[in-house]
């Protein structure tokens, strides 16, 4: 941890903040070198573990370094609309409660006092609760607020911002726009798209509707496999429709994978316990999963819950020991739906490891000898 690298964000925030009636509390705490603080545990069911089990200053330190650099985040930003809710969490805790309070949502528009822009609850869900914020001249954006009530919450959101961000430049897919924490709050702030959900609409789309939508959901999974996320919890209220156009959303479970493991995601090779994912009830149909899940295992997961979410009838695989009866029938069920062959990109896709990015050479040019200048 970067003792250093905190204090100048202090130093540079400082500098920013007067705009702000109060300063967040989480920017006034000391800033220390490595120590054990016997003041903050971590709050546990497994029996093995002490329940005032003390928290390393490291994980303290991350947590300070990381909300700073939120606020820096919003401060550099050019969105408008994004500065007037954060400047309004500034000013006061109690201000939190319109967010943060289920007793205080509405599905209708308040107004965020001070301010002439409005703001509604539009829905929710275990990760964290969901609101459409808009501006007097129709700027619209959706924050997303999630609770920190563990230690370790703040490495969980941070990896959902991460994928965010590799996944807002493909199309269907939301745009990332920012973070913000306060207290034991994290906000992500993200594109707005009008779209209802499939799964309240499935019931009406026509079939050569469904069949298009579901092609595409298969081919844009291929762009999560390309940046190796595991979305874990596809399902008719995770992808919302417009005509032709959609976006799969709420990358609350997701997991990541990378070349080498970093602080949010896991390495190329790394296998996941099968405790530590999301919806086990779809990816612990593949018997052969327990107890740990390799990259492919968790890709095959995704697609099993596309095809359930798209009404298409499956074996039962309660009693397979690998997933290669799966992999062996995804082509008979695609075709079964779509009456087309599965693409070979898809299948392609599917089995293929984390790819490591290769070092591009650059070939040296070689340069044309000056023509000489004939004299006259």
């Amino acid at each position: 941890m970067s003792i250093a690298k905190i204090k100048q964000l202090e130093r540079s925030l400082m500098k920013s903040l007067p705009s702000y009636k109060t300063i967040p509390n989480f920017l006034q705490g000391p800033v220390t070198e490595e120590y054990i603080d016997h003041d903050a545990y971590i709050d546990s069911d497994d029996e093995d573990v002490d329940e005032e089990a003390p928290v390393s200053q490291s994980l303290l330190n991350y947590n300070k370094l990381t909300a700073l650099e939120s606020v820096a985040d919003v401060l550099r930003g050019k969105h408008l609309l994004i500065k007037q809710v954060v400047d309004y969490l500034l000013q006061d805790n109690e201000h939190m409660e319109l967010f943060t309070s289920p007793l205080r949502y509405k599905r209708t528009f308040q107004k965020i006092p001070g301010t002439d822009s409005e703001f509604k609850y539009i829905g929710g869900g275990d990760d964290g609760s969901v609101f459409l914020v808009e501006s007097p001249i129709g700027k619209q954006l959706i924050m997303k607020v999630m609770d920190m009530l563990e230690i370790e919450d703040i490495k969980n959101n941070m990896r959902e911002v991460h994928i965010m961000k590799q996944l807002g430049k493909h199309k269907h897919f939301l745009k990332y726009y920012s973070h913000f924490i306060k207290g034991d709050r994290f906000f992500i702030f993200m594109e707005y798209f009008e779209g209802e959900e499939f799964y309240t609409l499935k019931k009406t789309m026509k079939t050569e509707e469904k069949i298009n939508l579901f092609k595409g959901v298969c081919n844009t999974l291929m762009i999560l496999d390309k940046e190796h996320i595991i979305h874990q919890d596809l399902h008719g209220k995770n992808i919302l429709v417009n005509g032709p156009d959609y976006r799969i959303i709420d990358f609350g479970y997701s997991l990541c994978f990378n070349k080498t493991k970093n602080d949010y995601c896991y390495g190329a090779t790394e296998k996941v316990d099968i405790h530590m994912t999301w919806r086990q009830d779809h990816i612990g149909k593949f018997g052969g999963l327990h107890p740990y899940l390799s990259y492919i295992d968790l890709k095959l997961g995704d697609y099993y819950n596309v095809l359930t979410t798209f009404g298409i009838t499956l074996s039962d695989y309660y009693k397979e020991t690998t997933t290669d009866k799966f992999m062996e029938d995804l082509p008979g069920y695609y075709e079964s739906y779509t009456k087309e062959t599965l693409p070979t990109k898809v299948m392609d896709s599917i089995m293929s490891p984390v790819q490591t990015k290769s070092k591009r050479t650059k070939k040296k040019s070689k340069k044309k000898p000056k023509k000489s200048k004939k004299k006259k």
